[in-house]
């Protein structure tokens, strides 16, 4: 078990992120970029409990194919459960950073709430993109203009227990050098669109060890053939630095 696997973590995501109203609204800001009618399969990369399969079923208003996967295996156990007589629904647990699945293989990928966790997310955004065929939304590692940082989140604070101090690597990468390697990484896989929400993140100061402030970055990535289009993105966020540091980068 890992130290996601704790009752509190688990019964947290059984119970909440499980309908529309639950959305942040960065989420629903991107979301609703779709185009509802392209979108047959979605993969949930930290599907956590699947309570999202409810979310899309009632934003994308049809039947739709879900996968989720998950490194904590207590989720993939409490999610099958959950959804045994579904066929639509599946769930698998993670490994590693490579993805069992097929160049192309589901129409829109969706990961949020994991990158900023995940040391190697480099790695984790190149397997998402490469097994979508049309969208992508990712939930950045968390970003400031100063060097990279790991910090602590302690889940007993962020998820109401009795528990002990249970602390998780909080990794915050400074944006410039971020959206240089989405800038090559994007040239590589095809992406055509980026839509990027950026705001100030509110609990910074009140589950992890920091004194600073720090932003969220959240994208949705529209997938296709370079050779006919060029490169476009839209930024919604109305910090000046941000703005500049974007502008830079991306021309």
């Amino acid at each position: 078990m890992s130290k996601w696997g704790k009752s509190n973590i688990l019964n947290y995501y059984l119970y909440n992120r499980s309908s529309l109203r639950d959305l942040y609204k960065s989420e629903v800001s991107l979301l609703k970029k779709i185009n509802k009618k392209k979108v047959k399969t979605i993969l949930d990369f930290g599907c956590a409990a699947g309570n999202f399969y409810n979310i899309f079923s009632l934003f994308f208003k049809k039947k739709i194919k879900y996968i989720g996967i998950d490194y904590e295996k207590k989720f993939i156990k409490i999610a099958n459960k959950k959804y045994w007589d579904n066929r639509n629904v599946s769930f698998f647990a993670q490994k590693g950073q490579k993805l069992k699945f097929k160049e192309n293989s589901a129409s829109f990928v969706f990961c949020t709430s994991v990158l900023h966790h995940i040391y190697n997310y480099k790695k984790i955004i190149n397997e998402l993109i490469r097994v979508s065929s049309n969208y992508i939304f990712i939930d950045s590692p968390r970003v400031h203009f100063e060097k990279n940082i790991v910090a602590n989140m302690d889940l007993s604070k962020r998820f109401r227990s009795n528990i002990k101090s249970n602390t998780v690597n909080y990794y915050v990468v400074n944006l410039e050098h971020y959206l240089n390697f989405l800038n090559l990484t994007f040239r590589k896989k095809k992406i055509i669109v980026a839509i990027f929400f950026c705001e100030e993140l509110p609990y910074s100061k009140k589950y992890l060890n920091l004194n600073k402030k720090i932003m969220y970055l959240t994208m949705l990535l529209f997938k296709g053939k370079m050779s006919n289009k060029k490169f476009t993105y839209t930024l919604n966020t109305k910090n000046k630095k941000v703005i500049n540091i974007f502008r830079k980068v991306f021309g």
